[in-house]
């Protein structure tokens, strides 16, 4: 585990819940997801002192595209959290697609003496929305690529499920 990622998993409290392991009971999937969530909610609320009336953001990310009845369970929960205002977001990440985004007037980033890192590779967290709900992003710029002979990153491919109601694809 990176060093960065580390020190950030040591302060926190909050450990994920697998929901595999309990998915091989008698309940289903969908029950085992309300659950863990449930269980995550709950120790977030006292572990992070969330007041009545706050509002949650709920960003919900897999990589594969959500079933009806998975946003269905997580809307449960939502619906269960009465004392504050949830907005709930179900993003699916797409990672291999055949999109490119270039940038032809990026002339890349110093790289030792006589290299430039990046030439054409479109800086980092830069969207290009595709539709209402779909968008590309770009995780990697010029600066964050190690060798000049790296080429341009791909960017991934977000796709917001239709019962979210948190809609917005842009962000800060």
């Amino acid at each position: 585990m990176p060093r960065r990622l580390r020190r950030i998993h040591q302060r926190s409290s909050l450990q994920p819940v697998p929901i595999a392991k309990r998915c091989f009971g008698r309940e289903s999937p969908v029950d085992a997801l309300v659950e863990t969530f449930d269980a995550a909610f709950a120790k977030a609320r006292h572990g992070m002192g969330w007041q009545k009336g706050e509002t949650l953001r709920l960003v919900v990310a897999s990589f594969k595209p959500f079933k009806d009845r998975e946003a269905a369970a997580v809307n449960r929960l939502r619906d269960k959290l009465s004392d504050f205002t949830v907005e709930c977001a179900f993003l699916h990440v797409i990672a291999s697609h055949p999109s490119m985004l270039i940038d032809m007037g990026e002339r890349g980033a110093k790289a030792g003496y006589d290299k430039v890192n990046g030439v054409h590779t479109p800086q980092r967290s830069l969207d290009l929305p595709l539709s209402k709900n779909q968008c590309l992003i770009t995780t990697t710029g010029p600066e964050e690529l190690k060798k000049f002979t790296d080429g341009i990153p791909a960017p991934i491919w977000l796709s917001l499920h239709r019962d979210a109601n948190f809609t917005a694809t842009e962000h800060p």
